[in-house]
């Protein structure tokens, strides 16, 4: 009988090996588009888009009775495509209606949406978004959200909810 001793600690380490791929990864993206200049026609077909959310906050201005809401993101695979950033509004797990048409979706909730048209297949930004009081359609003025990244109604990710906390009048 073969007995096969491997040893975990000759094994890289999952960091170690992400590091590496990393410093690959230029290098290899260049070889494949100097392959198939037009993703679509490699052997895979196009790559999907990869979307992460890395934070997401909101600010109340009293001056201006709005909230601002920023959405932190890295999108790969996606030149040229149109992406929106969501941010969806909950009060004790129900969705807040808007008063304001601008800052509804067909149901007629609070949603503030803003789209993203990356220039290059590795984009990484910040979107801003203010909505103002005016716009809420309770009393309550602390709500929770989650921003989330959408193209063509396919959720790509979505935050943890998060506090959001609108001036009082």
């Amino acid at each position: 009988m073969l007995v096969y001793e491997h040893s975990f600690s000759e094994h890289p380490r999952f960091i170690t090996r992400e590091e590496h791929i990393r410093k690959l990864y230029p290098e290899t993206l260049e070889r494949f588009r100097m392959l198939w200049p037009d993703a679509a026609a490699s052997p895979g077909g196009a790559p999907p888009i990869i979307a992460t959310i890395m934070k997401v906050s909101s600010k109340q201005d009293k001056s201006t009775k709005s909230v601002s809401l920023r959405l932190s993101y890295s999108i790969r695979n996606a030149k040229n495509a149109a992406v929106d950033a969501e941010f969806i509004f909950f009060l004790k797990g129900n969705a807040v209606r808007s008063l304001a048409p601008e800052f509804q979706d067909k149901q007629g909730s609070l949603r503030a949406i803003r789209r993203i048209n990356p220039d290059s297949d590795d984009d990484t930004a910040v979107v801003e978004v203010t909505i103002p009081i005016t716009a809420l359609g309770t009393t309550e003025h602390k709500l929770k959200a989650r921003g989330c990244l959408v193209k063509e109604a396919q959720v790509l990710q979505c935050s943890k909810e998060f506090d959001v906390s609108f001036p009082k009048n």
